[in-house]
């Protein structure tokens, strides 16, 4: 950043360089030339910050120490002289470092930056629980290895405070060596905003990229060129969150269908008032988890943690489900026990909050239906043949269950199935309709196949398929039709026979 200082004229800097902080420092020094000074007193412009101002020693020269300041103080404002008619101001601008030894090597830079928000909030607006992750590209431009090259950071609060240690638990990267004319990315992650000792309000991360190898003097850079800044400044805001009670809801719970005591654990946090105690149920009904735990005591800004046990499905439709988490408070002890909804005043979603831990299935197969082939007429060639395929759902929930008929290809023609998709919901039976014209004769084969989400499963059917014309089929009541024209026919031949016989005679 460029800065500027002001010299006073009875009472002036001994340079006039802007004075460079590393930081994290909490306190630091400099010289003023006093010589019309009779006595030395001094006032700095900042809430927090302290001064004192020295006596006149060597040339003139005063000391002036200022403490307690924060990471964004931009200046040291204040004045000498004891009495008021003789006052003269001075002023000093600071420049903050985050390498030690200011920026070393023109030809080692960090030349691309991004912060990622994988959580609810955005990239710099933070939400708790988010998880974050902060890129840093690292180039050397020069034309010999960079050795043993680290990634850091450091991150302030409001009053210059150093929370660090509440964001990430290692707050360096080691890159190594990176050759000349290359780049490296350091991820630097935040794994979850905790609201433990974190409120509300605007931070600066800042980062820096340096060499510990001696022979390269130190090589450092810290210019991230975030909207021309050279820090990153995020939000915590929780806006959205209406009472005074909230989850990490981070946790994922990875389970198989069937499985048996599957655990769920999340932290339960109190931003408001101590609640003694806290009901905390946790549902889904396609899970058939309906589970209660009581929290004896939350006090305010604390979390307490809870488990909870339950057991699987045999099968499961989806591959992710949302167990509901409901936190009742204000427990009024004359309205019931416990263990009793009613018995609190406040609950979580009259709130307006919607608390979900996921949980993903890794693995669960449908139940086979079971299919029974039903035929009411016999298969002849060449004439249309229709059976019915009735359709079990052996599953607890809905289901939708394509069927198909294969392997009819090589002695049928004209095949439909009606219809196709059977919408149907746990233990409901449903019917399809085939159609198709037999064109071979004889003994025949198929296979019904039922299809559930990427299970498919297959019966193989036999019919057999008689000549439309077979001597045998006559005899059927079938064609009792064609006997009785045919009877007709020869009645009438019989007729016209014996008239012409009686005709003759």
């Amino acid at each position: 950043m460029v800065l500027a200082l002001s010299l006073m004229a009875s009472a002036s800097l001994s340079n006039d360089a802007p004075i460079s902080i590393e930081l994290g420092t909490t306190e630091f020094t400099f010289e003023v030339n006093a010589t019309d000074s009779t006595g030395l007193e001094g006032i700095i412009t900042s809430d927090n910050a302290n001064i004192s101002i020295g006596a006149i020693g060597v040339d003139n020269l005063a000391t002036v120490t200022v403490s307690n300041i924060a990471s964004d103080f931009d200046a040291v404002i204040g004045y000498v002289n004891a009495t008021d008619d003789n006052k003269t101001d001075f002023s000093v601008n600071v420049e903050y470092t985050f390498c030690s030894n200011g920026e070393q090597g023109i030809n080692f830079e960090i030349t691309d930056f991004e912060a990622n928000n994988k959580g609810n909030g955005e990239d710099d607006e933070w939400n708790y629980f988010d998880e974050v992750e902060f890129e840093v590209t690292v180039e050397n431009r020069d034309d010999e290895k960079l050795r043993d090259v680290t990634v850091e950071i450091i991150i302030f609060d409001e009053n210059g405070l150093d929370v660090t240690d509440e964001f990430v638990d290692d707050n360096e990267v080691d890159l190594g060596n990176i050759g000349d004319d290359e780049e490296e990315m350091a991820v630097l992650k935040v794994d979850s905003v905790k609201p433990k000792d974190l409120d509300e309000g605007k931070y600066r991360a800042y980062f820096k990229a340096y060499s510990e190898d001696e022979e390269e003097d130190n090589k450092c850079t810290q210019d991230i060129d975030y909207d021309n800044l050279d820090y990153f400044e995020f939000e915590i805001n929780n806006e959205d969150l209406e009472g005074d009670l909230l989850i990490d809801e981070t946790e994922e719970v990875l389970a198989s269908c069937g499985e048996d005591g599957v655990s769920v654990t999340f932290d339960v946090w109190n931003l408001g008032a101590k609640q003694d105690p806290v009901l905390v149920n946790l549902y889904n009904s396609a899970l058939g988890v309906d589970e209660y735990v009581i929290v004896d005591s939350l006090r305010e800004g604390k979390s307490e943690s809870v488990n909870f046990i339950f057991d699987m499905p045999a099968y499961l439709a989806r591959p992710t489900y949302n167990l509901e988490v409901f936190l009742h408070y204000n427990y009024e002890e004359d309205d019931g026990e416990k263990e009793d909804e009613d018995a609190y005043d406040d609950n979580s979603n009259d709130d307006g909050d919607d608390f979900n831990i996921i949980v993903k299935v890794l693995e669960c197969k449908a139940p086979e239906p079971t299919v029974n082939v039903e035929t009411t007429e016999d298969a002849k060639s060449g004439k249309e043949f229709t059976f019915e395929v009735a359709v079990k759902n052996n599953a607890a929930d809905a289901q939708n269950i394509i069927v198909t008929v294969d392997g009819v290809d090589s002695w049928a023609e004209d095949m439909t199935v009606t219809p196709g998709v059977l919408a149907l919901q746990g233990g409901a039976e449903g019917v399809v309709t085939v159609t198709l014209k037999p064109t071979e004769t004889g003994s025949q084969t198929f296979t019904v196949k039922t299809l559930i989400g990427v299970e498919e499963y297959s019966q193989t059917v036999n019919v057999e398929v008689e000549s439309r014309f077979a001597v045998g089929q006559y005899f059927s009541t079938e064609y009792w039709e064609y006997w009785v024209a045919i009877a007709l026919v020869v009645l009438i031949l019989i007729v016209l026979i014996s008239i012409i016989a009686v005709m003759r005679k």
